[in-house]
């Protein structure tokens, strides 16, 4: 079970656990945990930013805090019901775009998806209400997209993949890791 959990054996992912985290942090000489470094005051700055933006959105969007998967965050409010937050998955090698509406609808471009591709993969929020995240992917492969709503909040997660990467599970892991910071 534990192999197919790390090969992702399985196209469907119910109640799945967020991604094994890198516990040691290498960026330094010495091995420490990651739960024990501090955020430099970039990070800090980051924090500040989104709560700042929480307050005038209606709700924390969180991405996990793990500098190794989740790198060159950077948050942007079109306006009260519009946030768009880009980011760099370090797993994936890829820039991603999430984009979180409150009381609309999404704008997504228009792509063609290969129906026999797409997953649902389930999260909980903090309370325990169950939260369904649909991932698609591009008929040519090369586009993923994650959607899930949220009361009157509706996300998306997209990344335009390189032809090599064959496991796009980060992608609805962000979202799982999302999901379960909501109260």
């Amino acid at each position: 079970m534990i192999s197919c959990m790390i090969t992702a054996c399985s196209s469907k992912k119910p109640d799945i656990e967020m991604p094994f985290e890198n516990i040691f942090n290498t960026e330094e000489t010495a091995w420490k945990p990651v739960t024990q470094n501090l955020p430099n005051m970039e990070e800090k700055e980051e924090m500040v930013n989104m709560e700042n933006l929480s307050a005038g959105f209606g709700i924390s969007v969180l991405l996990p805090e793990n500098s190794n998967w989740i790198q060159n965050t950077e948050y942007k409010q079109i306006d009260e019901n519009h946030l768009e937050i880009y980011y760099y998955d370090n797993i994936l090698e890829v820039d991603c775009k999430l984009l979180a509406v409150r009381d609309s609808m999404i704008d997504l471009s228009d792509n063609l998806y290969d129906e026999s591709l797409e997953e649902t993969w389930v999260g909980s929020t903090a309370s325990g209400q169950s939260i369904y995240v649909k991932v698609q992917h591009s008929a040519d492969g090369k586009m993923i997209l994650a959607t899930w709503e949220y009361d009157d909040y509706k996300f998306a997660i997209q990344a335009d993949l390189s032809d090599d990467v064959t496991d796009t599970n980060s992608i609805p892991k962000t979202a799982l890791s999302i999901i379960d910071k909501f109260e």
